[in-house]
C-alpha cells in the first residue's frame, strides 16, 4: 500500500464528514481545535494556562479539495458553523501530493 492510498484509507474510516462550499457533497477530513502553543505565529492573543480557546482549527484532507485562503470554504456539518480558511498548504511526496492541511478560524455567527 503507498502513503497515498494510507492518508486516504485513514481519511475514510476515522475522518468526519464536512461540507465544501466548492464541493457538491461531505468530505472526510480531520478537523480538532489548535492548542495554544500551536497559534503562537498566528497573530492570536494569548490565553490564560488550562482555557481551551476554540477559535482557530487545524484541518487535515484529501489534497484534490483546494481551500482558498481568506474564504468561507468549509462549513461544519452538524451545527452549521461556518470557518474561513487562514492559510493553507498542500503536502507532496516527490510530485504526488498526499494530503491538504489548513488553519481554519471559527466564523462570528450572525
Amino acid at each position: 500500500m503507498t502513503v497515498y492510498q494510507c492518508i486516504a484509507r485513514l481519511l475514510a474510516k476515522h475522518g468526519r464528514n464536512l461540507t465544501l462550499r466548492s464541493v457538491s457533497g461531505p468530505v472526510r477530513c480531520f478537523l480538532q481545535p489548535m492548542r495554544y502553543k500551536n497559534k503562537m505565529y498566528l497573530d492570536s492573543q494569548y490565553t490564560k494556562v488550562g482555557v481551551v480557546d476554540e477559535s482557530c482549527f487545524l484541518y487535515l484532507g484529501p489534497p484534490q479539495y483546494s481551500l482558498s485562503e481568506g474564504a468561507q470554504t468549509v462549513l461544519w456539518d452538524e451545527g452549521g458553523n461556518g470557518y474561513t480558511c487562514v492559510k493553507r498548504e498542500i503536502v507532496r511526496f516527490g510530485r504526488q501530493a498526499a494530503y491538504c492541511w489548513a488553519i481554519l478560524r471559527k466564523e462570528e455567527s450572525a
